[in-house]
């Protein structure tokens, strides 16, 4: 999805007094949306070019949207045509209307005719079949719960984010890099308790700690220590026994936390019978009843934001906030967002629920007499925020609060029925019907380069339930102090046709004399490769499920030993956040290509991938042939868990050096807002570099490629894939100082 047409930016003065200058532009469905490109765009009628050349473009531009249109619908046709053909072919089978019967009598015609037939007989069933398998996609799914201390911190840091100001320049760098620094060292060490009594597990661990890293074991939320998930350590054992089919048992076998706090729900029951409100249905008093400006205010000050009291309505950081979170809200104006509609949006940000289904366990609850709520086997305790209900409308009720604060104003009491929120996992899955004859040209294309691929020296492995194409060198020793020339390489793809879709880029990999020395890892995803025909098709992977995989697969090739460098590109970017989450130490260096993993609180990704209005020829591509293919529908749609999918700046090793951490983004991006990501990357301390420069050591770690759009940068050959690959053969050697390529964009 494009940008919209440059407008010249507008000024305001900034919490400071100063003058900022504002980047975002009005689409014509009264969206802002922030631009990199300036107005010298060539679609830009401002640029200064002859208006024979604009209106040229123009046409050209309708040519190649009327030339999409035609492609989308040839494939669409096929299924109602084939529908038609066999209809058409029964009922000639009448006499009366035998003479119309499709069957010509010469021969060429009767073989096209009879393998015509043959065919829609094939593709009628499918159709049935796929619209029986997109009726079920539909279908619920349990949603994986976090602990009440995981979202609310979450919520928090989500919240906190762009209060500082932009003009500070190299402060906020530097600020930022500091920051990110302190919340690491914050984070928790893992628990050894099961190290002797797991077989391998101790020398995995002494392993990954023989490489001398000097980054902290940063773990799942190193924002803060509080955000940990459980320990990978107990799915583990599954691994290393050859087992994965218990995997969703083996919680029930982790330390179990007796909670012997004084201030602990088990001990406040009695305390909290007295204070019920009566005739309030279980709803919560901050939730169905409204008091003035800020009336529910935030309970303790052990875990105030640092913007509390602080943001009024006229404040930019304010509107700004109002003006993205609108667009979770189908880009309403904010004045039409009410309290319930907001609660609506937080129940399904939180729980992934209904505002009336955590009203309906408030009121079981209350019943029950409010017992200790429990989450996979163990105490649900938020211990920074006991005076808060301790059920999930409680959590509810305070991140509501924050909301408002963070807006500067109060929202409107009620609900709006005019608003229509975003509940990514809770709206119907969109999918749009295509043929039998799609899915199998696409399986033939990803047979066809997995042959290639495996006729260069790679396998097909599976380990820990992941399939991968592995390629590993002659002669190749894992070190602990292995170079980057030898350091293992894993590939992690994003959503479309798999394999294909980077098939010049493999092709590369393959045949490069700078990566012929160390093995190349590329991980199978069928369910967003529109892999029909696989088992795996429909069973999306999850953050746990892809933690043991990997840990297999280092154990398995001694991986472990050397660390890994890994290559993502947009979809891609989330798997290589879980990794970084359950297996940090096991990750040496990262490149975010087109990432789509940071600042999910934000609507842009979701927003412009699946429910806003596609304007250029591209996006139509994108949203008939991607975003409502059956398997990635149901993957966003269904499985998509944004608090596991989010990774914060603290969660990557060593993320502000240039050398280990490197962070690639599309000035055109129609999918992320690359200009904000790119703010919030610079705000977390990455430094970018300077226009005509590459990624490196004494320039920085973020790279933006102006005239990119996304996923360019990924099709293996041009001047923004090679220096995505001159960053990936770097040698500590020459700190990567000096490339070929740095004189590009």
């Amino acid at each position: 999805m494009s940008l919209p047409r440059a407008t010249p930016p507008p000024t305001r003065p900034t919490a400071n007094g100063k003058a900022a200058t504002s980047t975002s532009s009005t689409n014509g469905a009264g969206l802002r949306r922030s631009r990199s490109n300036d107005a010298t765009s060539p679609t830009s009628p401002t640029s200064g070019r002859p208006r024979k050349q604009y209106i040229g473009f123009r046409v050209m531009f309708h040519l190649t949207l009327a030339a999409v249109w035609l492609a989308i619908g040839l494939v669409w046709i096929i299924t109602p045509l084939s529908w038609l053909y066999v209809l058409w072919t029964l009922l000639t089978l009448i006499p009366s209307l035998h003479a119309g019967r499709p069957a010509p009598s010469h021969i060429v015609l009767k073989v096209f005719h009879y393998m015509t037939l043959s065919y829609c007989a094939v593709e009628i069933p499918f159709s049935l079949y796929y619209r029986y398998l997109a009726i079920r996609a539909n279908k619920r799914k349990k949603a994986p719960q976090a602990s009440r201390r995981f979202l609310r911190n979450i919520i928090k840091r989500a919240l906190e984010n762009g209060l500082q100001n932009d003009e500070d320049g190299e402060q906020i760098v530097s600020g930022g890099a500091e920051l990110e620094r302190s919340r690491s060292r914050r984070a928790n060490p893992r628990s050894g308790g099961l190290r002797e009594a797991i077989p391998g597990l101790a020398s995995v661990e002494e392993a990954l700690r023989s490489r001398s890293l000097t980054q902290v074991r940063l773990g799942d939320g190193a924002a803060t220590p509080e955000m940990e998930r459980p320990s990978i350590e107990f799915e583990m054992t599954a691994v290393l026994n050859g087992s994965v089919a218990d995997l969703p048992q083996l919680d029930k076998n982790g330390p179990k936390v007796e909670d012997t706090s004084p201030a602990s729900p088990r001990n406040t029951d009695d305390d909290n019978e007295d204070d019920e409100v009566e005739d309030d249905e279980g709803y919560g008093p901050s939730i169905r009843s409204g008091g003035g400006q800020h009336s529910v205010r935030p309970r303790s000050s052990s875990y105030t934001p640092s913007f509390m009291d602080k943001l009024d309505a006229e404040d930019p950081r304010a509107e700004d906030f109002r003006d993205f979170i609108r667009l979770w809200f189908n880009g309403c104006d904010y004045k039409e967002i009410y309290r319930l509609n907001m609660a609506d949006w937080l129940a399904w940000c939180l729980y992934s629920s209904t505002l009336e289904e955590l009203e309906e366990e408030r009121q079981a609850w209350v019943a029950a007499g409010k017992p200790p709520l429990h989450l996979y086997g163990e105490l649900d305790v938020d211990q920074d925020g006991l005076e808060l209900e301790q059920d999930k409308l409680g959590l509810l009720e305070h991140c509501l609060d924050l909301v408002e604060f963070r807006a500067g104003g109060s929202l409107r009491e009620g609900r709006n029925p005019r608003c229509r929120v975003i509940r990514l996992t809770l709206d119907p899955v969109r999918v749009t019907q295509r043929p039998i004859l799609l899915y199998s040209i696409v399986g033939c294309l990803q047979q066809y380069v997995g042959f290639k691929l495996r006729a260069r020296g790679f396998v097909t492995c599976e380990d820990g339930g992941l399939r991968y194409l592995v390629r590993m060198p002659a002669g190749w020793k894992p070190t602990a102090n292995c170079t980057e020339a030898s350091r293992p390489l894993l590939v992690l793809h994003g959503l479309g046709c798999g394999l294909p879709q980077y098939g010049s880029m493999l092709s590369y990999f393959a045949t490069n004399k700078l990566l012929a020395d160390r093995p190349i890892i590329v991980l199978i995803q069928p369910h967003i490769s529109m892999a029909f025909f696989s088992r795996d098709y429909l069973s999306p992977p999850t953050q746990k499920s892809i933690g043991l995989g990997i840990a297999a697969i280092a154990q398995k090739w001694k991986f472990d030993l050397t660390g890994l460098t890994i290559l993502s590109h947009s979809n891609g970017s989330i798997v290589h956040g879980w990794i970084l989450k359950e297996l940090p130490d096991l990750v040496v260096r990262s490149c975010f290509v087109d990432p789509v993993c940071f600042s999910l609180w934000e609507p842009w990704v979701c927003y412009n991938f699946l429910y806003s209005k596609p304007r250029e020829p591209l996006e139509y591509l994108m949203r008939f042939f991607v975003s409502r293919e059956l398997g990635v529908a149901f993957m966003l749609q269904r499985t998509f868990d944004w608090s596991s999918n989010l990774l914060f700046p603290s969660q990557i090793p060593r993320v502000t050096s240039p050398y280990h951490s490197a962070f690639y983004l599309a000035g055109r991006d129609a999918i992320l807002n690359a200009e904000r990501v790119r703010t919030y990357l610079k705000r977390s301390g990455i430094k970018e570099v300077k226009r005509g420069e590459n990624v490196g050591p004494t320039r920085g770690g973020l790279k933006v490629h102006h005239a990119m759009k996304h996923g360019e940068s990924m099709v293996g050959h041009g001047q923004a894939f090679d220096q995505i690959m001159s960053w990936v053969t770097a040698e500590c050697a020459n700190g990567g100082d000096s490339t070929p390529y740095d004189s590009a964009y």
